[in-house]
This record gives structure tokens, C-alpha cells and sequence, in this order.
């Protein structure tokens, strides 16, 4: 037999050769599909990655009706000993050394019974004993991270 099948030299008929992958396709995407369920797994085992950070809100209470200046509408800020108590004010976290860890202002103050109510947001670093927080160098209020995290409420001339 001659022809293209025939094994040279010997004129006899020889074998198709046919190309083998030793790893087919479907093969390797199966191990590549392991692999990333492999460590997908491993980064739930290890939890979460916590921030070094968390998003601090609270309040802060102007209650004595000699220190609050009503406005228009239900709009209000601090008058006398507490002129400084208005929108945009700062508010200043601090660790217990003193060190200032965050800085925030003061929302437009809004008439809420017989107090004027501010708010404000601050981004704060975990981990500290403690945090105090001040607005407009006013006295500080010490509180836990815990306490941060629920959300604070200062509270002015009451």
C-alpha cells in the first residue's frame, strides 16, 4: 500500500496520527474553577476585612431657653454663652491623650420641643479607649467606641 497512510519504507498501511492534547480545554477550566473556589473559601474562612475606620454620627442638644436664638421657620442656633453653637460649627473628636482624630461641622440647628437640635458626621479611627467629642470648643463628652458606633448625643445648657 502506498499513500499517505503507508508507514515509509514499508509500503504498509500505518496509523492516522492524530493530535492528543494532554490537557483539553474543558480540563483546564475546571482547575481554574477550583482554584477560585479554593480561595474564595479561604477569604470567608478569614472573615471580612475590617476597617480601620467607621462613619460616627450624633446629636448635639441646646436646651436652655437662655442660650437658644429662634430663626425662620422652626430654624435655631445658640446665643450668650453659646453664640459659637450655630450651622457649620466644628465638631472635634479627640483621643484620651487629646489628640484630634476627626473633625465634622454642625448641621443648621432645628427648634425640637423646647431644645435646638444639631447633627453631625464624623469618620473616626477604631480602636480607642475613648473619644471625646467637643463643638466649638465647648466642654467635651467622653464616650466608647460602642457608644460611637449607635450614634451620640452632647448635650449643651441643659
Amino acid at each position: 500500500m502506498t499513500g499517505p497512510d503507508a508507514l515509509p519504507g514499508t509500503g504498509r498501511p500505518g496509523r492516522t496520527r492524530r493530535l492528543v492534547t494532554r490537557h483539553p480545554v474543558w480540563m483546564v477550566a475546571v482547575v481554574l474553577a477550583a482554584a477560585l473556589l479554593i480561595a474564595g473559601g479561604l477569604r470567608l474562612a478569614r472573615g471580612a476585612p475590617r476597617s480601620s475606620t467607621f462613619t460616627a454620627s450624633g446629636k448635639v442638644a441646646l436646651g436652655d431657653a437662655l442660650s437658644i436664638q429662634t430663626l425662620a421657620g422652626d430654624q435655631c442656633q445658640g446665643k450668650g454663652a453659646y453664640s459659637d453653637i450655630v450651622e457649620g460649627a466644628q465638631v472635634v473628636v479627640a483621643d484620651p491623650a487629646g489628640t484630634v482624630l476627626a473633625t465634622g461641622h454642625l448641621s443648621r440647628g432645628t427648634l425640637f420641643g423646647a431644645s435646638c437640635m444639631f447633627t453631625f458626621t464624623v469618620t473616626v479611627p477604631t480602636g480607642r479607649s475613648s473619644y471625646g467629642v467637643s463643638v466649638a470648643g465647648q466642654r467635651g463628652t467622653r464616650f466608647t467606641q460602642a457608644e460611637m458606633r449607635r450614634g451620640v448625643q452632647v448635650s449643651l445648657g441643659l
